[in-house]
């Protein structure tokens, strides 16, 4: 169990926290049931036998807490009961961000994202543009074995931050489908006020595709499984392509804007 500030335990018996009930020890110690399976079953104080006994009495004092968000650093006001804190803490709209980039671990507000983006992923600045245009080439960038992507291009626009992402997933019978998506940096709530517009085209035919931005929040699975994007098949993203038939060249054209406009 890793030491934290007082402020952020759960509990008065344990540093872990959560809010697993306390159990107790032969001798009396208490420690979190949380952590009693990573203890091999022995007390951290005494060495004695932990078993399965509920300490009754620190249960009522844990109910009678009212305890800040850990993210209250942050900005979150929220102050909650022992057992309302964890729940909150997974849907808090003040946690950090995860990177949008496949793979990439980092976290942190949207700021930080931002500043992560371009200097760690792309090595460009953000465009400040409501349109949108970029041509995708191969080889794109090997995410797993049947998946391929390109970092994320950062768009601002209203003084909010987009991602315009392009991904190639291979499916089983060798053949590959692109997909084209703009995701949020920020909260689903304020994704859900924009609105935008893909397409590409060339000999006088397009696909096209209008839909609401996906806050970073959620999953880029997700997006692509269930179709939430602009997706080419590549026979299709071949007859786009500026290139010749063997050289993926696609331009993707684009246009974000506010619902009410």
């Amino acid at each position: 169990m890793e030491d934290q500030p007082r402020d952020q335990k759960s509990y008065g018996f344990c540093n872990c926290g959560t809010k697993s009930n306390p159990l107790i020890c032969v001798n009396g110690h208490t420690v979190c049931n949380g952590c009693k399976g990573k203890l091999s079953g022995w007390c951290p104080t005494c060495r004695g036998v932990l078993g399965n006994i509920r300490c009754l009495s620190l249960e009522k004092v844990a109910a009678s807490l009212q305890l800040p968000c850990k993210f209250q650093d942050k900005g979150c006001a929220e102050v909650l009961k022992y057992d309302e804190k964890e729940e909150h803490e997974k849907s808090c709209r003040f946690r950090p961000y995860r990177c949008p980039v496949r793979g990439c671990l980092t976290v942190g507000d949207v700021r930080k994202i931002v500043l992560h983006l371009e200097h760690e992923h792309q090595g460009s600045p953000v465009k400040e543009a409501s349109e949108i245009s970029h041509v995708f080439t191969e080889p794109l960038k090997h995410i797993e074995d049947s998946k391929r992507a390109s970092d994320p291009l950062l768009y601002m626009f209203q003084d909010e931050y987009f991602c315009l992402h392009f991904e190639e997933q291979r499916n089983f019978l060798t053949t590959s489908t692109y997909s084209a998506y703009i995701t949020f940096l920020g909260e689903p709530t304020d994704a859900s006020k924009f609105k935008y517009r893909l397409e590409v085209g060339r000999h006088d035919r397009a696909m096209i595709w209008m839909g609401v931005p996906r806050s970073i929040r959620d999953s880029l699975d997700d997006i692509t499984k269930s179709n939430d994007c602009l997706a080419i098949p590549k026979h299709l993203a071949n007859y786009f392509s500026l290139g010749d038939m063997q050289e993926l060249k696609l331009e993707v054209r684009g246009t974000i804007w506010e619902k009410d406009e």
